[in-house]
């Protein structure tokens, strides 16, 4: 019987060894697939840009080049976090898996809508821009809670980490609230003025380095 019972055990182990190590394996892959989708999004967003057939296209194909210019660097963000995040995991469970396709999916509309607010910018055109821009941040914030709570849960003691998650419960909802007041005003503004609107949304990939990062969290959590 306790020899049974030590193979049963051996048997968990060399499971949980395996799934371990196919997260792992997942997680490459995952960064991998990441950047080879942001390098496609932002070759499309190029490829978008009208080239000038006369001297009087010209200040318009300029035009092309500042919108493309924003949503490149909307993207460049968007990468750069996710990367951030997906750092401080070393697998990728499903749950992971699951929500940055969801992320990566969203972001695959933006050259379809910057080429939109490119032939023309409407009220329309920069409002559907704002929506997905305000998803995106949604299921960011939604994968670095998930991230977070890997983190603390492998890093921290039992005791600790319910009390931290409380934390980082109420720090989601009130990102979450920011979120929809700061990205519902500029969906608002569309509908006043669609072209300000557009060139606003640069300000918000810079206003991002200036939030609290996840890795100081960690850091002041630790301590």
């Amino acid at each position: 019987m306790e020899k049974k019972t030590i193979d049963q055990a051996k048997v968990h182990s060399y499971i949980n060894h395996l799934q371990n190590q196919t997260h792992e394996k997942m997680m490459e892959h995952l960064k991998a697939f990441n950047d080879g989708v942001f390098a496609i999004i932002i070759t499309i967003l190029a490829l978008e840009i009208p080239a000038p057939h006369s001297q009087a296209a010209y200040p318009a194909f300029i035009k092309s080049i500042s919108i493309f210019l924003i949503s490149f660097f909307v993207i460049g963000n968007f990468w750069y976090h996710l990367t951030l995040l997906l750092s401080n995991i070393k697998q990728a469970p499903k749950r992971v898996i699951i929500v940055d396709l969801m992320y990566l999916a969203d972001l695959t509309l933006l050259p379809v809508l910057t080429s939109w607010i490119i032939e023309k910018p409407s009220i329309l055109a920069v409002a559907n821009y704002g929506i997905v821009y305000l998803i995106a941040q949604l299921v960011r914030t939604w994968l670095r809670h998930i991230v977070f709570s890997i983190h603390i849960s492998s890093a921290l003691p039992a005791e600790r980490t319910a009390i931290i998650e409380d934390h980082t419960d109420r720090q989601m909802r009130l990102r979450t609230i920011l979120l929809f007041i700061l990205n519902g005003s500029l969906i608002a503004l569309a509908l006043l003025n669609p072209k300000l609107t557009i060139y606003a949304y640069l300000a918000l990939p810079i206003l991002d380095f200036f939030l609290p990062s996840h890795k100081k969290l960690i850091k002041k959590i630790k301590r």
